[in-house]
């Protein structure tokens, strides 16, 4: 009896060592996720790295300036009178230029003005011509009164060269006056306002020197016809 005891003792003991033992492995399987949350980390750093990104970007766009609308430049218009007689307000310009007053009554200004509009200008009048050797411009006295009638308020009187002047003399047997070539009259012009008179223009522009100084002059100008030129400035306003 006693050993029938024993053995039911034994068999219970071992019966419950299995069952714990199985209880242990289920515990520890990785598979049984039943009852648990489960944390996937990799979808979780994917969600965050995105989030930032979204952060990041408002954030950028936060900071761009704001939107500035292109201004348009204003186009001048020039009437055609006007346009002709850019020689002669550009030959003008080129002799104020560093702070010289319009002065047609000085012999000095009245050439230095004539050999400015026809010396190194993108345009050249019809009848003037180069000189054989090609060193200089030749100007028929007509034509040379032309530009002073239209430089200096129709006054077609021409001076005297003074004698400390270079580059300009005159040819008896041609009858023309040779105005020999050079570089140093350079510069440029646009036009800012013109404005429409009675008897004519005030036309304003912006000479631009070799040196980058912006001068502003205002031209007063009576329509009429001198030849090639339609107007003659009758003074300068100078700015």
């Amino acid at each position: 009896m006693k050993k029938f005891v024993k053995m039911i003792s034994t068999v219970t003991v071992m019966c419950l060592l299995m069952a714990s033992l199985a209880a242990c492995g289920k515990k520890d399987s990785g598979k049984d996720t039943s009852g648990n949350i489960v944390i996937d980390e990799t979808q979780d750093k994917e969600a965050k790295e995105s989030t930032s990104e979204s952060e990041t970007s408002g954030k950028a766009d936060e900071t761009k300036p704001p939107f500035e609308e292109t201004k348009a430049e204003v186009t001048i218009s020039v009437p055609a009178e006007v346009d002709t007689m850019r020689p002669i307000l550009l030959g003008i310009c080129k002799t104020m230029s560093g702070g010289r007053a319009y002065d047609g009554s000085d012999s000095t200004f009245f050439w230095d003005g004539i050999y400015a509009a026809i010396n190194g200008g993108s345009w050249i009048h019809p009848d003037i011509s180069m000189s054989d050797d090609g060193s200089g411009y030749m100007v028929p006295r007509e034509t040379l009164a032309e530009y002073a009638e239209a430089m200096f308020a129709g006054n077609s009187a021409i001076p005297e060269i003074p004698s400390t002047m270079g580059g300009i003399e005159f040819d008896v047997d041609s009858d023309c006056y040779i105005l020999y070539s050079s570089e140093g009259y350079l510069g440029s012009m646009e036009f800012t306002e013109i404005e429409e008179t009675d008897n004519g223009y005030e036309a304003t522009v912006a000479f631009t020197t070799k040196s980058g100084n912006v001068e502003t002059h205002t031209f007063i100008m009576t329509s009429g016809g001198y030849g090639t030129f339609p107007c003659a400035v009758n003074a300068v306003i100078d700015e």
